[in-house]
């Protein structure tokens, strides 16, 4: 187990870490890459759901059966008790 860890700290001394300017471009970089694919996406979002409000909209304004002059329809909840 010391072996790993001491394999481990090694290859971080290896490691080249960024400059200050450089990891606030790259920072800088990364947020407009989120903001924009946020947009993008939301934005697609919106109007996909513009589409779909609008054909579930349309369909359920549909006629209805009416019935027959002279039929009389009771609702369920109506039904007299004998």
């Amino acid at each position: 187990m010391v072996a790993y860890f001491q394999g481990v700290w090694d290859e971080l001394r290896k490691v080249v870490w960024p400059a200050r300017d450089e990891l606030l471009r790259m920072t800088g970089i990364v947020i407009a890459t989120v903001v924009l694919f946020g947009v993008l996406i939301g934005g697609a979002d919106y109007l996909l759901s513009l589409g779909v409000r609008q054909v579930y909209t349309s369909t359920s304004s549909s006629p209805t059966a009416t019935p027959a002059p002279g039929s009389t329809t009771t609702p369920p909840h109506a039904t007299p008790i004998p």
